[in-house]
């Protein structure tokens, strides 16, 4: 394995990861109500390696702040991906 592929596969796991949290329909549901910034948003979560679900609460700013930021990380990922794969096509 190419020391550039040790440095890619995390950031394809993280990616992924981000992404599978995105699509939450518990996510989705909180979010297509529309409430006031400091309104409080609770939902059930279930967190990774567990069955349970915790109930965990939100404010819709808290949400939207949360949601930009795995853009921001799968979009940086996904970027630095593209740039390192780029780079070592022509090697």
């Amino acid at each position: 394995m190419k020391c550039n592929d040790i440095f890619i596969v995390p950031i394809v796991v993280v990616a992924a990861m981000l992404t599978a949290c995105a699509s939450s329909p518990n996510t989705v549901a909180a979010d297509s109500t529309e409430k006031a910034d400091d309104e409080m948003v609770c939902v059930r979560e279930k967190q990774t390696g567990s069955h349970i679900p915790r109930k965990v609460c939100r404010s819709a700013a808290q949400i939207e702040q949360e949601r930009e930021a795995a853009r921001d990380t799968a979009a940086r990922a996904q970027q630095e991906s593209s740039i390192q794969q780029s780079g070592t096509v022509g090697n």
